[in-house]
């Protein structure tokens, strides 16, 4: 995978960035928060996952609106961030058709194409903080039930 500083984006208010985070003092919906695009480039076609480091600190300041290659719509793409204390890195998820205690897309899976993509990032709960952003190709784990055989 690859990352980058939120800072590094295309940044703009409501969003304020601090010591390398972008968060916002007031709560928006999807088109009045603020905006942070990250255009970048892939090499290789497949499914990936988007993680940051975030501060949530409590359930009323703890989520985003996040898409890639097009801006995210109210509701469905709202990512509610597991709480923290301080920076923790988390992986993008969407709420879908569920809720802010059970997401519909857990983690989020996008499928690129090679070329250049756009992560697009809106704010939506104050005080929310984004920290660095890493975007990997996702890896599926077998699961911890299976007991490989040797003869």
């Amino acid at each position: 995978g690859f990352g980058f500083p939120a800072a590094m984006g295309v940044v703009s208010s409501p969003f304020t960035i601090l010591n390398d985070t972008l968060s916002q003092a007031t709560f928006t919906d999807a088109t009045n928060g603020g905006r942070a695009a990250y255009h970048f480039n892939i090499s290789r076609a497949g499914d990936y996952q988007v993680s940051a480091l975030v501060d949530a600190p409590d359930t009323n300041e703890n989520s985003f609106f996040v898409n890639m290659d097009a801006e995210p719509t109210e509701a469905t793409m709202i990512w509610d961030v597991p709480l923290t204390s301080g920076l923790a890195r988390r992986t993008v998820s969407w709420r879908g058709d569920g809720d802010a205690d059970n997401a519909q897309f857990a983690p989020k899976v996008f499928q690129l194409l090679a070329g250049t993509h756009s992560l697009i990032i809106r704010g939506r709960e104050a005080n929310c903080r984004l920290g660095a952003i890493t975007i990997a190709l996702r890896t599926i784990e077998p699961p911890r039930s299976v007991q490989v055989l040797t003869d």
